[in-house]
């Protein structure tokens, strides 16, 4: 839907235009931007989603796509740092928060950390890498 918006911003602002009582409703360039960056910053989610609602999903990747997801919102939080107010930061601290209540619960549930432990491409070193990542 952003992206719609985005491509057909010129007739949108052309018919806000002819209609005084949407003038209101008139997005500035700085909100224009912001609904490029959020595209920019959703991107990654839509990935991560589609390949773990995939037929060929497994719960070994499971770890693997909350830390990606987690260090695409820190890159977020580090690029929009200078704005405290900006929502897309607020949004992003807020996803923080709940990325890392899954990632803690995550780590209780023994067949979950078994399944990491047991794939050939992870091991125990997984969570070695992810603990040292986080000091």
């Amino acid at each position: 839907m952003i992206n719609s918006m985005l491509r057909n911003r010129d007739a949108i602002d052309v018919f806000c235009t002819r209609h005084s009582d949407l003038e209101d409703d008139r997005l500035d360039p700085e909100e224009l931007e912001q609904l490029s960056n959020a595209i920019a910053i959703l991107e990654p989610f839509q990935s991560a989603t589609l390949r773990m609602d995939s037929d060929f999903a497994e719960i070994h990747n499971i770890p693997v796509e909350l830390d990606f997801l987690r260090s695409t919102l820190t890159a977020v939080l580090r690029k929009y740092q200078p704005n405290p107010h900006c929502h897309i930061r607020r949004a992003a601290a807020y996803a923080v928060v709940l990325l890392d209540k899954y990632r803690e619960s995550y780590k209780t549930i023994t067949v979950c950390i078994a399944a990491v432990v047991l794939h050939p491409a992870y091991k125990w070193e997984y969570f070695e890498v992810a603990v040292t990542k986080q000091e």
